[in-house]
């Protein structure tokens, strides 16, 4: 995903075929029942993707001053497909 972001931006997954990206703290990836955070606000309708940290992350966050260079370098947040995060938000949750 090198290019920049938009509205209408689309991924290939192997599992979903394409969808539109989604993004996870490196956590959650393979994490069960690990906590499932989203944003409280609503996203930019320019780029409207979903987004998610663990517990864990939640923390760390809070901890250092919110969402900065310090908490997104302990998230390690990936790209992953809009099929792929909801099985990871239920496997969470």
């Amino acid at each position: 995903m090198s290019k920049s972001l938009n509205k209408d931006s689309r991924m290939e997954c192997s599992r979903h075929g394409v969808k539109p990206p989604a993004f996870i703290c490196k956590h959650l990836q393979y994490g069960v029942g690990i906590g499932f955070y989203e944003p409280e606000y609503e996203t930019d309708p320019e780029c409207p993707f979903k987004n998610a940290w663990c517990a864990e992350c939640e923390s760390f966050a809070i901890e250092h001053g919110g969402w900065n260079d310090v908490s997104d370098s302990f998230a390690k947040v990936m790209p992953i497909c809009e099929g792929c995060y909801e099985e990871i938000k239920q496997r969470n949750t």
